[in-house]
Order: structure tokens, then C-alpha cells, then sequence
């Protein structure tokens, strides 16, 4: 298979991705019940999947010519059926990474671009709009109609091409899998709250994440909401009960506030007691007992188009979002709208504006999250009939929402204080929580390691549940450690709600015990991350096991006096692009760590010069921008990207501006730039959760 087979790549995260045709599917946008058994009663159809409400996936019976088949079969629902079909792709040199089309495209164009002429553009290209996404300046979600004579792959490369386009990519399918089910009903201690406690079989004595060690502090606040996004929430749950718990619940599957499970939805209700199961004397009790639950229901293969509006949805209502799903390992960059939403929600979003703190599940097939796999990457999964299948894949591997830098990712360890065998890992993970262990190529086989107590709602046959199902102790995967981390994001806000997203995060890894794991991994010898960095990181735990009680009391300690340090240093001249080693110096001996900070630049040149900058830090972590006219500039850290790294961390040493020309015409200087710096009053060894000690 070749580029040849239609000549032209799918745009996805700001670049483009060689993808071939399957062989023997194809998807079709459906609006009737009628049109799905007119695709089941074609004779050449083997298997028919429903993947949204809109869009399903069809398979050709096996055949010799099976291509010759598909796309007879597709020719003939599209012009004798009337039915929207579109081919499925495959990366190249990657089959088990495939991709499945709508009907639509996002698509942003530049601020200037009349609305007049954008209107006549998609009238040209056949495209219809859907809706404007205010948040994205000058952004749609456009639909592709008959009128473009292309599919959305070709019709997206058509008006990237175009110069008032920043970008144009087709909306997929993403199917999502949640990381674990819960698979018993028994209730012993919730080991994974505790600090230190007596060891027994198969559990560290310092297991747990301190959580019962912060409530002296705060159990959490009902002003704090924590919203589950999942498959569905037993409501009649006691453990969520209390006066104000439950708020602002919706089912985005059924359109409506009932977020209850359906058969086979066993995943929200264990993922949600573990971040805010109640203190009621009666059950379990979740990391954040006294914080507001919000529950969203959400459908496991959401369109591209759907996760903007549920991230924007969630973020007006919530101050953290615990999302314990992830898809498996394959070539899955983000759709650069959805991309973009992230990061205006986890920078400037979240129900006070201070951001959403948004936490991911790491993924449970013993992967890299971002890189690229020589050795095949193994595990099992239930087949259609429910039979066990093993999959496979190798090359290079990126899961995009867990590798945003706005997101915290959480990675599993287990009661032994080691990697959890099947957990995800690499630069991406931000810190690891408590679970249980068991191997992904085959998880009956026992591991080393205690399951995870938290709520359930494992039904019986029928549409009730059974009595005594209420709780579960051998729930896992990094779907357990992700509610984890989100209980303890709602403490520290708890304890100090005036903190922005960017800080919770910083607090959380900052404070984080470091764990270690000696041993190469089980099933690929060649993986030994369980050390750390000179940065205090592992691939395998991030910056440490979680710990609730030295992150909430950091929190607390943040809502001291601060004191605003203004610095600038002189400026120099803005090198061509082929010359950008040139680098302007301010040195910082204040040790007191950083809380905020405002960039500011003054330009002498032509108006409209533009110049691009890179702002490093001591701890070695830099932003880039954009600096597009002449005059002051000011920059906030939330309008800094991926700014992780420049706080919560001394101020000390030298801050490094670079600057170059975006082209060989411009001709410019900087007159002088300074920094503007809020910094904690008591210096940074002797504030709780300091990242100045030595990386163990």
C-alpha cells in the first residue's frame, strides 16, 4: 500500500500523516435507523459497527480482490443507497493505527479574513457550517457536503493550501477505552489512603498517598467541583449522597441530566469513589470526600468536534476533570482545534477562570506514550464475541491528549511501591498513584500487588443492581490512579482556591514522593525507567508517587505574603533567522520561588516587525512566541505555552531571552526586556514541597 492509493496525506496536529486505505472497511454517516439495516442487508457487508450516533464502521465478507470489493460496495451505497460513505485509513508501515472519517472538518482561518469572503470560500468548496467556535478565534466546525465532490480528507488539504487558512483538519472518530473493570465485591481498608501503616503481604508500609494526613488539614469543600468524565454514575450510590454533592449531572450519550450506567457500563461509579466518595459512615471514602461531584457521561468513540464542546462544557461548570480513558498505542496526534481547547481551558478555563485542571490516565499497555517502539508493544483484549484476542503494535507511538502540557498525566505503581507492569510511561507522565498490578498480555495472570477499594455498581442480568455490589477491592489500572491524583488536585484547591491550574500541577509534582524500581520490565528487558533525571523525573513515575498531605499543605503554605520583583536588562540586536544564537542575560540571585511572572519586551524597529522568542529559565525550561508588532509587550504566563517548569521553582540563576527575525527583510532591535516576578516570601528551602533538593 502507497501514498499513490489517493495521493494525498490526513492533516492532523499541525502536520500531516501518511495514511493508506484497509483493505475491507470503510465508515458511513448515518442519520436513520433505516440506513443502518440498508448497510446490513447488502450481501457484500460482513460486519456492520456503530461507533457514534452518526457513524458506523463496515467490513467487506473476504474476498480475493477484497479492495475490488470494498470499493464496489462503497460505489454502491454512495450512488444507488444514497448513503455518505468514506474509505478507512491506516498510517503507512503501520496497520494496527487506523483512522476513521465523518463528515466533517475543523477548520481557523486568520483574524483579518472578512466573514463575507470565508462565506464565498465554502460555498466554492461545498462546505456547510455547523457552528463557530468562539473560543477558537475564527474557527468552525463545517460539514462536507455532495457539492465538494471530495472526501473530507481531500477537501481539508484544499483549503489548508489556501493562505487565510492557519489550519484545516477532518473531525475522526477517537475510540477511547476505559483501563480497567472492577471484577469483585469484597471491602477491606482502603490501603492507598493511608501514610505509613503496618506492612502486610503484598504492601509497603508507605504505600498509600497521605491522603488521611491532609484531611487534617482539608477533607475538600463543597465550593470545589470535581467532574468524572465516564461511562456512567450510580447516583443512588450512598456514598454519593450529602447535601450539595451531586451538581450540574448530564449524559451527553442520552442528552440528557440521567448520567446512570448501562449494561455493561461498570467504569464511572469505581472511577468517581475514588476521588469523591462521601464520608457518611457508611462504605468507602474517596480521596476528596467533602468536594462537589459532577457527573458527565460520555460515549467511548467521541467525534473531534464533540471532545471541544465536553472540555468546554465541563470547564464552565468544574474546577477538575478526572478522565480515566485513553486510546490504545498507535499514531494518534491531537486535532490542533481540540488541542487548542485545551489549552485555553487549562490555562484560562475552569469554573473561577483559573484554569481546569484537567487529569488523564497514563494508558494501560506497558507503552511509551510519545516515542517510537522497535520491539512490538503486546497486549490482550476481548474480541466481538468476547474471546480474548492479543494485538500488537511497534514504530513510532503517540497518544496526544495524555502528551498535552496542560493535562496532568498519572502513570500506576503498585502496593510494593514498583511499576505496575502493564502502566504507560514516559516524559509525559507528570506523577504516579496507587493500583494493582497484573501483566497486559495476559491479565488473569496474578502480579505482585493489592487491587484498589472504591465504589461499584456491578449489575445482574436485568436493569437493577445487586444487593451487595455497592463495593469492589480489586479495581485497577491507571483508571484508579488517575481518580487518585484529580481527589488531590481538589484539596490543594480546596486549600487554596486562588491557585491557577499551572500551579496545582506544578504543586503536585513538586511534592511528590520519589519511588524507585531497580528491576528492567517483565516483558520488554531492555525498559529500566524506574530512576530518575538530574530534573528529579522518571518515564516510569514522573516526579513520584502522589502524596496528598505534602501537596495540600504546600497549597496552604502558598497563601502567604508574596512579594513582586521587577528586573529588566539591556537589549541587543535581533539576529536573521540563519543567526539565532545571540541571547540576552538576567541574572536572579533572589532564591525565593516563583509564584507568577509577566514578560515584557520593547521592540525598535519597523511596525509589524516580527520576531520570534524563546524565554529559558534556570531550571532549563522555555517557552516560545511570537512578538508580531513594535512597541511594548506584555505576556502573562497564561499566554505563554506549555510555561510548565518556569514556576514553583527558585528564581535563582540566569534567565535567558533568545530572539530572531521571522525573515531575512525584518530589521529590528531589543531596546531592553524584563521580567516581572511574584515571588513566595520565605526562600525556597524552606517552603513544604521545594524542588531544590538533589533528585533521588
Amino acid at each position: 500500500m502507497s501514498l499513490e492509493d489517493h495521493g494525498y496525506p490526513l492533516l492532523r496536529g499541525g502536520g500531516e500523516i501518511p495514511v493508506g486505505r484497509t483493505p475491507e472497511s470503510f465508515t458511513c454517516v448515518v442519520r436513520r435507523p433505516a440506513e443502518v439495516e440498508q448497510l446490513q442487508a447488502a450481501p457484500e457487508i460482513g460486519t456492520v459497527e456503530r461507533l457514534t450516533r452518526t457513524v458506523v464502521r463496515a467490513s467487506v465478507i473476504p474476498a480475493v480482490d477484497v479492495e475490488d470489493l470494498r470499493d464496489a460496495t462503497m460505489r454502491s451505497l454512495r450512488e444507488d443507497g444514497g448513503l455518505i460513505v468514506h474509505h478507512e485509513y491506516q498510517r503507512l508501515g503501520d496497520p494496527a493505527t487506523t483512522y476513521q472519517l465523518t463528515d466533517e472538518l475543523i477548520a481557523r482561518f486568520r483574524p483579518d479574513v472578512p466573514t463575507a469572503r470565508l462565506a464565498t470560500r465554502f460555498d466554492e468548496a461545498g462546505l456547510v457550517v455547523k457552528k463557530a467556535y468562539l473560543d477558537l478565534e475564527n474557527a468552525y466546525l463545517l460539514r462536507v457536503t455532495d457539492q465538494a465532490a471530495a472526501n473530507p480528507l481531500k477537501v481539508a488539504m484544499r483549503l489548508a493550501d489556501h493562505a487565510d487558512t492557519i489550519y484545516a483538519e477532518p473531525v475522526l472518530v477517537n475510540s477511547f477505552a476505559p483501563a480497567s473493570l472492577p471484577t469483585d465485591d469484597r471491602f477491606p481498608h482502603q490501603w492507598h489512603l493511608a501514610g505509613r501503616r503496618e506492612p502486610g503481604p503484598d504492601i509497603a508500609p508507605d504505600a498509600g498517598i497521605s491522603a488521611v494526613q491532609a484531611w487534617e488539614v482539608t477533607k475538600g469543600s463543597r465550593d470545589i467541583v470535581v467532574a468524572v468524565l465516564d461511562d456512567g454514575f450510580d447516583l443512588r450510590h450512598p456514598d454519593f449522597g450529602g447535601d450539595g454533592k451531586v451538581v450540574d449531572p448530564v449524559d451527553f450519550v442520552g442528552d440528557d441530566d440521567n448520567p446512570a450506567p448501562e449494561d455493561g457500563d461498570y467504569h464511572g461509579t469505581p472511577c468517581a469513589g475514588l476521588a469523591i466518595a462521601e464520608e457518611n459512615g457508611y462504605g468507602c471514602v474517596g480521596v476528596a470526600p467533602g468536594c462537589a461531584f459532577m457527573p458527565v457521561r460520555i460515549p467511548f468513540k467521541p467525534h473531534d468536534s464533540w471532545m471541544i464542546e465536553l472540555f468546554q462544557y465541563v470547564s464552565l461548570r468544574a474546577h477538575v476533570a478526572s478522565c480515566s480513558w485513553s486510546l490504545p498505542p498507535g499514531f494518534h496526534p491531537l486535532n490542533r482545534a481540540v488541542a487548542e481547547t485545551l489549552t485555553r481551558v487549562t490555562s484560562r478555563g475552569g469554573r473561577d477562570g483559573r484554569g481546569l485542571v484537567v487529569v488523564f490516565a497514563a494508558g494501560n499497555f506497558d507503552a511509551p506514550i510519545t516515542g517510537r517502539c522497535d520491539e512490538p508493544v503486546r497486549w490482550s483484549e476481548l474480541g466481538v464475541m468476547g474471546a480474548p484476542r492479543m494485538r500488537s503494535q511497534l514504530g513510532q507511538l503517540v497518544s496526544g491528549l495524555q502528551a498535552h502540557a496542560g493535562v496532568i498525566t498519572v502513570s500506576a505503581c503498585t502496593s510494593l511501591n514498583r511499576k505496575a507492569l502493564y502502566s504507560n510511561w514516559g516524559a509525559e507522565v507528570a506523577v504516579a498513584a496507587p493500583s494493582n498490578n497484573r501483566d497486559p498480555t495476559a491479565p488473569t495472570n496474578p502480579l505482585p500487588g493489592r487491587g484498589i477499594t472504591t465504589t461499584d455498581n456491578e449489575p445482574p442480568v436485568g436493569s437493577d443492581y445487586q444487593p451487595g455490589k455497592r463495593y469492589t477491592d480489586s479495581f485497577g489500572g491507571t483508571s484508579a490512579a488517575c481518580p487518585q491524583v484529580a481527589g488531590v488536585a481538589a484539596l490543594v484547591k480546596s486549600a487554596n482556591p486562588l491557585l491557577r491550574a499551572r500551579d496545582v500541577k506544578a504543586i503536585i509534582q513538586a511534592t511528590a514522593t520519589k519511588i524507585s524500581d531497580p528491576d528492567a520490565d517483565a516483558l520488554y528487558p531492555a525498559n529500566a525507567f524506574g530512576t530518575y533525571d538530574a530534573d528529579g523525573h522518571s518515564p516510569w513515575f514522573g516526579y513520584g508517587k502522589v502524596d496528598a498531605d505534602a501537596a495540600v499543605r504546600a497549597a496552604a503554605a502558598r497563601a502567604s505574603a508574596r512579594t513582586v520583583v521587577e528586573l529588566t536588562a539591556p537589549g541587543f540586536r535581533v539576529p536573521a533567522p540563519e543567526d539565532a544564537g545571540i541571547a540576552g542575560v538576567l541574572p536572579v540571585s533572589d532564591t525565593r520561588v516563583v509564584a507568577d511572572l509577566e514578560l515584557a519586551i520593547e521592540l525598535d524597529g519597523r511596525p509589524g516587525a516580527g520576531v520570534r522568542v524563546l524565554l529559558t529559565g534556570p531550571a532549563r525550561a522555555a517557552v516560545a512566541l511570537d512578538v508580531a508588532r513594535a512597541g511594548r509587550t506584555t505576556f502573562a504566563l497564561e499566554d505563554l505555552v506549555a510555561p510548565g517548569g518556569l514556576t514553583g521553582r527558585p528564581a535563582a540563576g540566569d534567565w535567558l531571552l533568545r530572539a530572531v527575525a521571522a525573515s531575512d527583510d525584518t530589521s529590528c532591535a531589543i531596546r531592553r526586556w524584563g521580567l516581572r516576578l511574584t515571588l513566595f516570601d520565605e526562600p525556597a528551602d524552606q517552603r513544604p514541597g521545594s524542588v531544590s533538593e538533589p533528585a533521588q
